[in-house]
């Protein structure tokens, strides 16, 4: 016959087995819901109409060089400019911090569409490799960068041949093209 005490011992223990697997069960919940919200705000903030305009803004940008680039585009100069490339750059830094942190994966965020960081990334890398050298500041937009090189990542997994187009999101006919 089972006492009393064997009894508690083993109701116990099954009580804490079960509290740990819905705690389990909680924890993934908990995570695919802030993936979710995380994916949401992604795409309200970096796939809105205005983000959009700010983005093709920043492509369509021309200079010959990093003096060039200040001339035309400084802070200083064109504040306009500098407050939409601020607000791309930055928004594609924190976003590669947080998947180098592991807050989110690759995947959500080339699905939520920051597969635009690899353009953005190659318009403005010379940009911001001169700025790093010039004012000693080696980290400047490694976010960015990170993130450019995942999304980079997972567009070879599916084609290998891709190539950034040096164009970017300027129109060329088709008979130029060849």
């Amino acid at each position: 016959m089972v006492d009393a005490q064997t009894l508690s011992i083993v109701f116990a223990g099954l009580s804490v087995g079960i509290a740990a697997i819905y705690y389990s069960f909680t924890l993934r919940i908990n995570q695919r819901n802030n993936k979710i919200a995380l994916t949401t705000n992604i795409m309200q903030t970096l796939l809105s109409e205005e983000a959009q305009r700010r983005w093709i803004d920043l492509i369509n940008m021309e200079w010959t060089d990093y003096d060039d680039f200040e001339r035309k585009y400084g802070s200083d100069v064109n504040p306009d400019n500098y407050a939409k490339r601020a607000a791309v750059l930055s928004s594609c830094n924190v976003l590669g911090h947080l998947l180098r942190e592991n807050v989110a994966d690759a995947e959500t965020f080339y699905h939520a569409g920051t597969n635009v960081a690899i353009w953005i990334w190659e318009k403005f890398k010379p940009v911001i490799l001169e700025n790093r050298r010039r004012y000693s500041a080696s980290n400047a937009f490694d976010g960015l960068e990170h993130l450019a090189e995942e999304m980079m990542k997972i567009i070879r997994k599916a084609d290998p041949s891709y190539e950034v187009p040096k164009t970017f999101a300027k129109y060329i006919p088709d008979h130029e093209s060849t």
